[in-house]
This record gives C-alpha cells, sequence and structure tokens, in this order.
C-alpha cells in the first residue's frame, strides 16, 4: 500500500489537532477511511472504556 504526504497547510500552527486531522481524512479513499474508523474506535474503546 502506498502512503500519500500529509496536506501542506499554509498556516499549520494556527489550526487545531482536531481541524487538521479532519482536513487528512477528507483526503483519503473510502477503504482508509474505514481503516481510519476501526482504528479511532479501538483506541475510544481502549483508552476511555467506551
Amino acid at each position: 500500500m502506498q502512503t500519500q504526504e500529509p496536506v501542506k497547510h499554509n498556516n499549520s500552527q494556527e489550526m487545531s489537532l482536531r481541524e487538521q486531522l479532519l482536513q487528512e481524512i477528507e483526503c483519503l479513499p473510502n477503504e482508509l477511511v474505514s481503516e481510519v474508523l476501526n482504528f479511532l474506535l479501538f483506541v475510544k474503546v481502549r483508552l476511555l472504556g467506551q
């Protein structure tokens, strides 16, 4: 699988982490969005017990 470069931001220091994450997700193909969602849910259950 080929990895993509992160989206370049002119003012990345002004963007919140949440905004950066959302922008990166927007650029992903659907197959990777599914993988990211699965990972996020795993981390949420593991760290937050939800």
